[in-house]
């Protein structure tokens, strides 16, 4: 069988790890690598392709990443000097352009066509056209526009193209709006299931979203893709992250800073932990990420049993410090990746219901659902019990393995492109 060539088109710095988005896409370019493909990341941004190489070079664990993808980036210019003056004049006739577009009202957040880039477009179909993949994968709707590159249409060798959703991203902003909060594209269903309709496959991150995705765009190919932090579902080294908990129940949020991580930690730390937890000795709570700018942000109350930290060496270090994973997330959509890390190092988890949609289908050993105050209260009163504790650390570990390992979360994707036959 001839090997398979894939490009993936982005705008997320995955290599990164610091958001879930992050997250999900290193986890499935690592996966696919492991695969016997031929690969190639396309990089949408404003950046010099060798600094993306040498940022890269840097990061710990990242090594495979340097020294077997070719990045190129979307502001790299054409390489004959005619075609580099041609780029260099529309690139300037589209800044003016957009300049002169950009004072209508934007409360609202962004649109799908306030994404669309010339430069990225054309860059992109210069690299469809030497590389001549089988497989283009694109992250999130708002690069659906590369696919109308011309060199799309004229290619010889016309390949799949598939979508990876990340959300159901009308839903997302639908919540988000109800709550009063800005989310960073504004997307109705109607648009979302137009984007969907140009590829032949979409990659839902659950089955609920699979569902709707079916039910939006019936002649769409849709499967499901759900996480994996590791190849095995687990930490190479789970081990280091079981230690005593020495006396204290030691429960650790890690987060980003976007509203529905702020809203759901100033409401936790609010209603649930300074009435119930804030005078008790035997447990503490971590707060950790970049969550910590934001939440609270003109008055952060002072309990003695809440420790933020803004910046952590590594994820692993979080990991290292606490017994307990704590997801308070109330709104939003997708599969909560944070959950699946938290498995992944053996760390039992509570979230609510919103946070549990996706992820586990009712009560699962190792993973907690409360939504009111006697619910955490139950909860963590059941995990201060040393040998409960220890039995419910196993019960993640073995749920990471059984629905999170690489095999398993990214098994459609790789059945999808073994058998393409174009």
């Amino acid at each position: 069988m001839t090997k398979k060539r894939i490009l993936v088109a982005t705008d997320v710095p995955f290599w990164r790890q610091s958001t879930g988005a992050q997250q999900r896409i290193n986890s499935i370019v690592r996966s696919l690598h492991n695969q016997d493909v031929s690969f190639e990341v396309f990089y949408v941004a404003g950046a010099d392709s060798r600094k993306l190489a040498s940022e890269i070079g840097r990061l710990e664990g990242q090594v495979w990443l340097e020294n077997r993808i070719k990045f190129h980036s979307s502001s790299d210019p054409p390489e004959s000097f005619f075609s580099h003056v041609v780029w260099r004049l529309k690139g300037t006739w589209n800044w003016l352009f957009s300049r002169s577009q950009s004072n209508r009202d934007s409360h609202d957040g962004m649109r799908l066509e306030d994404f669309e880039w010339p430069w990225a477009r054309n860059a992109f179909g210069r690299r469809l056209k030497r590389f001549q993949p089988d497989v283009v994968i694109v992250e999130y709707v708002k690069l659906a526009y590369l696919l109308s590159a011309p060199e799309l249409a004229r290619n010889a060798r016309v390949p799949l193209t598939i979508l990876d959703s990340h959300d159901l991203l009308h839903k997302r902003y639908e919540s988000f709006a109800a709550r009063g909060e800005k989310h960073w594209i504004a997307i109705n269903e109607q648009e979302e299931a137009g984007v969907f309709e140009r590829f032949d496959v979409v990659m839902a991150i659950q089955e609920l979203e699979a569902i709707k995705i079916k039910q939006m765009a019936p002649e769409v190919g849709v499967i499901v893709c759900s996480h994996a932090c590791y190849q095995n579902g687990t930490h190479p080294d789970a081990s280091q992250f079981l230690l005593p908990n020495q006396g204290k129940l030691r429960l650790g949020i890690l987060s980003s800073n976007n509203p529905a991580n702020r809203s759901a930690i100033e409401n936790f730390v609010s209603n649930i932990w300074a009435p119930y937890f804030s005078s008790q000795q035997d447990v503490q709570l971590l707060i950790a990420g970049s969550v910590c700018e934001g939440a609270f942000a003109s008055s952060r109350p002072s309990i003695e049993n809440i420790c933020w930290e803004r910046q952590l060496d590594t994820p692993s270090a979080f990991y290292r410090r606490v017994d307990v994973v704590v997801n308070p997330i109330e709104f939003g959509s997708g599969l909560k990746i944070k959950n699946v890390e938290a498995l992944a190092h053996g760390k039992p988890l509570i979230t609510t219901s919103h946070g549990g949609t996706g992820f586990v289908d009712g009560p699962t050993e190792g993973v907690f659902i409360a939504d009111t105050a006697e619910h955490w209260r139950r909860v963590i009163g059941q995990l201060a019990n040393p040998s409960e504790l220890d039995r419910c650390r196993r019960a993640a570990l073995e749920l990471a393995k059984e629905r999170f390992s690489e095999a398993t979360a990214y098994a459609q994707l790789i059945g999808t492109i073994e058998n393409i036959d174009r």
